[in-house]
């Protein structure tokens, strides 16, 4: 004796030993129904899903020529087709020539119903609406037709050619939703279509228009209950089973996932390992910059006893410098350049230490010395240039003026002896 088990998303519907009993899908009714399922083995019981509960898609796999799809490309391949990633989900698939047919199921939902149940090996599993379909597949014609019949409050319709499924698709049983996926399905069938096998509970003036209509025999709540016993003795195979189809491309992906793992820890440890070196890396530079400002503050106390510290130290420190370097209200900045301090220097040297003199300009310009002040008398002027030649610059005669105070203003600029001392 074979029993069906169909679940929907609000009922399940026990079919066994001539009678059907309804529960609810909650944990209730999983309670109610298990003491009937205890009497059962696995083999004699056969686990029909709702059209709602699945997912199908028909679409081309890139293959080998001359080997078989494998299952892993029909996994990849569905992801492009269906709203799940498809490792989730437990799918089984036929092959029609250079594309497949495919239906999938929520993995963890079938573990949950599975583990439920009351035995060691899982039942055989399939959508209801194939399982009515393969009932009905003996009285299809060999070239392209259409299959419609009502389950589950549905009106089911696929394509078939060669006897085999190439469309499946679900809709409600208005008139006008029906005629939408009957027009969807003439205009994307890659060859005319002239047949359609209805049920007794399709209405047949929606597929007359264009299809030659053939009525089926049998209802479809008699013809589910013999392809699940055919299936279940296993005198004949569902098209779609998500148990014997084995487990979902989890197993597969393992040893992807297992290195995907280790690479997210590496990283993660690459992280960590970067942030805390960069925060030892900014507690030493914190470190230094308190060094350093420590410093600042011990020069600046030395420098200005009895005042307090401003905010920006190195601002007041270089207006401090400024005003303690700068001729005459002129840079205070030292030059860079070593010729001008050597230039610097040599003036410096030869200078009349006991000469009295206000020198109110002296600037450097690429080798040219050029300087204005004011001299006590005008031989001090005759005297300075003679020191100044002992450089070995070019000293020309400076021009002079008589100041109304008796002292004598002078300009006087100095100049290497050749072009080549300049550079």
């Amino acid at each position: 004796m074979v029993s069906i088990l169909h679940i929907s998303s609000s009922t399940l519907l026990l079919s066994h030993a001539g009678d059907q009993v309804s529960f609810p899908n909650s944990d209730d009714g999983w309670e109610a129904i298990s003491p009937v399922l205890s009497k059962l083995r696995a083999s004699q019981l056969l686990l029909s899903y709702s059209a709602e509960r699945c997912v199908t898609a028909t679409f081309s796999v890139r293959r080998r020529k001359g080997h078989p799809v494998s299952r892993e490309a029909v996994g990849f391949a569905f992801e492009d087709h269906a709203p799940f990633a498809v490792e989730k989900y437990h799918f089984d698939f036929m092959e029609n020539g250079d594309s497949v047919f495919a239906v999938a199921t929520n993995a963890a939902d079938l573990k949950s119903v599975q583990d439920t149940l009351p035995f060691d090996e899982a039942p055989a599993c399939a959508p209801s609406a194939i399982l009515i379909a393969d009932g009905y597949k003996s009285q299809l014609a060999q070239q392209p037709c259409l299959l419609a019949f009502e389950d589950d409050g549905c009106t089911h319709i696929l394509r078939y050619q060669n006897k085999q499924i190439h469309l499946w698709k679900s809709c409600t049983t208005d008139p006008d939703s029906i005629s939408r996926e009957l027009g969807a399905i003439w205009l994307n069938s890659e060859v005319p279509i002239e047949h359609a096998y209805l049920a007794e509970d399709v209405s047949e003036e929606l597929f007359a228009e264009n299809f030659q209509v053939h009525a089926l025999t049998g209802d479809t709540e008699t013809t589910r209950l013999q392809t699940a016993k055919d299936v279940a003795s296993g005198r004949s195979r569902a098209t779609i089973n998500f148990t014997t189809a084995g487990q979902s491309l989890i197993g597969t992906l393992k040893p992807v996932d297992r290195s995907l793992t280790a690479f997210v820890i590496i990283a993660s440890l690459c992280f960590v390992g970067l942030g805390m070196a960069l925060t030892q890396r900014a507690s030493q530079y914190q470190a230094e910059t308190d060094k350093y400002l420590d410093q600042q503050v011990a020069i600046f106390r030395r420098l200005h006893p009895g005042e307090r510290v401003p905010p920006a130290i190195l601002s007041r420190m270089d207006n401090t410098l400024f005003e303690r370097t700068s001729l005459s209200g002129g840079s205070g900045q030292l030059p860079d350049d070593p010729m001008i301090l050597r230039q610097l220097r040599d003036f410096l040297e030869v200078f009349p230490p006991n000469m009295r003199l206000r020198l109110d300009r002296l600037q450097f310009d690429n080798g040219i010395i050029d300087m204005d002040g004011e001299l006590r008398a005008g031989g001090d002027v005759v005297t300075l240039r003679k020191e100044l030649q002992k450089t070995g610059m070019q000293v020309p005669a400076p021009s002079t003026t008589q100041g109304s105070t008796g002292v004598v203003g002078f300009r006087l600029n100095m100049f290497p002896a050749s072009k080549e001392a300049a550079q």
